[in-house]
């Protein structure tokens, strides 16, 4: 992950809600840092069967904005924060 990226997702405070949709849900895995098609990269979970972002992650984009909540078939959905540079 490159250092501009690193400063920004360690710098924020994280969130610590338990809510449905996260790790307890069986067809969900967590994978390290991965970087994404539309450039930059993201922590969090995954969906097994469809390999598309979906529970709590996080994503930092090349130009350093963060969203940072609930996603649902690869795009942010539900409860989050946008965070731009």
């Amino acid at each position: 992950m490159p250092e501009h990226i690193q400063q920004i997702y360690y710098g924020l405070p994280k969130t610590t809600s338990k809510t449905p949709g996260t790790p307890t849900d069986l067809h969900l895995k967590r994978k390290g840092t991965q970087s994404v098609k539309e450039g930059g990269m993201y922590a969090g979970f995954w969906n097994k069967e469809t390999n598309k972002r979906e529970g709590l992650g996080t994503v930092v984009w090349n130009d350093g904005s963060m969203y940072e909540g609930f996603w649902n078939n690869d795009q942010p959905h539900g409860h989050g924060r946008m965070v731009k540079p």
